[in-house]
């Protein structure tokens, strides 16, 4: 008797780039049957074959396995940015070609090509003239690409991890474009929607924009991620391109941790914007408003580094990834959800937190003392830790108790100014 497999089985290329292995395991968590082609095996389970763009599609890949049944969508998402050779003879064309003709041979129903929004004939950037070259030689009936726009969350990886550190290293930032409309989407959203293409029975049309329908301002982005990421302010500066080509080759230059592909800047300077409404309407896709996720995401991120922070000052120690998610969980069901604001220096050096608990006062959770008490509570309960030995017990309390003889004073006027 034959099981019934459930999901669809998926070949994805490039899964090892920052949407690649976040789509790997957004297909397995739904159910879907992955086989990868990359240079790596994932960490994921899977079926895997060891594949580049530059070599023959391997002849087993795109066969019906046993388990897992015939391939019914190849998502293609592998790309190599750096090329030596000649535009028409790009590696992303030649492995395409290859990849789709073997999909082709193979009787597969759907293709799916990772393009994006600067896809373009006369692009400004190599990257957005190759994604339209390759867009035009999809010609089957299951043949689609999804043109992605600026792509956000997730690991700092790609451009996304380009623009965090940008709006968090620099106060002024020279940049191109600043008035050029973006169209942003998170990773999950496009993860959803690649996923949604493979499933659809009969698509409308050839292409499909994964982009927010409404474009903000590259320059308001840059500033919307300073604010909610990094909490600060940034002042941008718009220069015309060549003069921020070359500081581009300046500053990666410096031995400082930021690196800007001149590509990415070329994209931005002639990025198009789509009308991606009706695409997202037929692929039943509602994309959430990227301001509140990142204001969402930034107060997560702020009451983690709180939770830190009382911990390590209730318990003179590091604390786990356990209490910390006791914390959090804490404060957003029994509290309103919202990280206090702290002294800059709480988070390295915990034991100053204690210079501002008041003595005396309610032990709600929307304040500094009831949230310090909660930490304690959670130390107590030893959420993944050992009992200390009894010298560390008596050596701690030793230190606590004078410690708290000389802080007295301090929380006597932090509590007086409430």
């Amino acid at each position: 008797m034959t099981a019934v497999m459930s999901g669809l089985h998926l070949l994805i290329t490039g899964a090892s780039g920052y949407i690649g292995q976040h789509l790997l395991r957004h297909a397995l968590c739904q159910g879907h049957r992955v086989t990868v082609l990359s240079r790596r095996r994932p960490c994921e389970p899977c079926r895997w074959f060891a594949w580049s763009l530059t070599d023959p599609v391997p002849a087993l890949a795109l066969q019906a396995d046993r388990d897992l049944g015939p391939i019914d969508a190849v998502l293609h998402l592998s790309h190599q940015w750096e090329s030596e050779l000649p535009e028409d003879q790009d590696e992303n064309l030649t492995g395409f070609r290859s990849l789709l003709a073997a999909s082709r041979a193979a009787g597969v129903g759907r293709f799916i090509l990772a393009s994006s929004v600067s896809a373009q004939a006369g692009a400004l950037n190599r990257y957005g003239r190759i994604k339209w070259r390759l867009t035009q030689e999809l010609t089957g009936p299951g043949e689609l690409a999804a043109r992605i726009g600026l792509v956000y969350g997730g690991p700092p990886l790609g451009q996304w991890g380009t623009m965090r550190t940008l709006a968090g290293k620099l106060p002024i930032l020279p940049m191109v474009g600043t008035d050029k409309g973006v169209q942003p989407i998170h990773l999950d959203e496009v993860c959803d929607g690649l996923l949604r293409m493979a499933a659809l029975p009969r698509p409308s049309r050839p292409v499909f924009g994964l982009a927010d329908p409404a474009p903000i301002a590259f320059g308001a982005w840059l500033k919307l991620l300073a604010r909610t990421v990094h909490g600060r302010g940034l002042t941008i500066v718009p220069l015309p391109l060549p003069l921020v080509l070359l500081a581009v080759r300046i500053v990666n230059r410096l031995p400082i941790p930021v690196s800007i592909a001149e590509e990415r800047v070329m994209g931005l300077a002639g990025l198009p914007e789509i009308d991606s409404a009706d695409d997202l309407a037929e692929l039943g896709l509602s994309l959430r408003p990227a301001a509140q996720v990142l204001a969402e995401a930034g107060r997560r991120r702020r009451l983690v580094t709180e939770a830190a922070a009382a911990l390590a000052s209730v318990t003179g120690r590091r604390p786990r990834k356990e209490q910390i998610a006791a914390y959090v969980r804490g404060i957003e069901r029994h509290g309103d959800g919202q990280p206090l604001m702290l002294p800059p220096l709480a988070a390295r050096c915990p034991a100053l937190l204690r210079l501002i608990e008041p003595p005396t006062g309610a032990l709600t959770p929307d304040g500094w003392r009831g949230r310090l008490h909660m930490a304690l509570t959670i130390a107590e309960a030893g959420l993944g830790t050992h009992p200390p030995g009894r010298l560390a017990a008596i050596a701690r309390l030793v230190g606590t108790g004078a410690a708290e003889a000389l802080m007295l004073p301090f929380r006597w006027l932090a509590g007086r100014n409430r």
